[in-house]
């Protein structure tokens, strides 16, 4: 059922049973964005602990930047940023 079907008894009656649609959609959105966070965040962990790896195993900077489609200087400055 589309919201433009919604006569408003219809409505009255859907927002008893499913609550009010407006907050649902508010929360909806709500944990979306937390649970995209949460994938970036743990996409970028990854790419940091990887970096690492290709560091230390000696990979060529532009290697890295070209698997981790990260720019040259994105490299350079997490090795300067980490010691590495």
């Amino acid at each position: 059922m589309k919201v433009e079907d919604f006569v408003p008894n219809t409505y009255e009656e859907y927002a008893e049973i499913h609550g009010d649609s407006f907050e649902s959609l508010k929360i909806y959105r709500d944990l979306k964005n937390v649970i995209n966070t949460a994938i970036q965040e743990s996409i970028e962990k990854a790419n940091k602990e990887m970096a690492k790896n290709m560091i230390e195993m000696n990979f060529p900077i532009e290697r890295i930047a070209e698997i981790l489609k990260i720019s040259i200087d994105e490299v350079e400055r997490f090795i300067k940023e980490n010691q590495l």
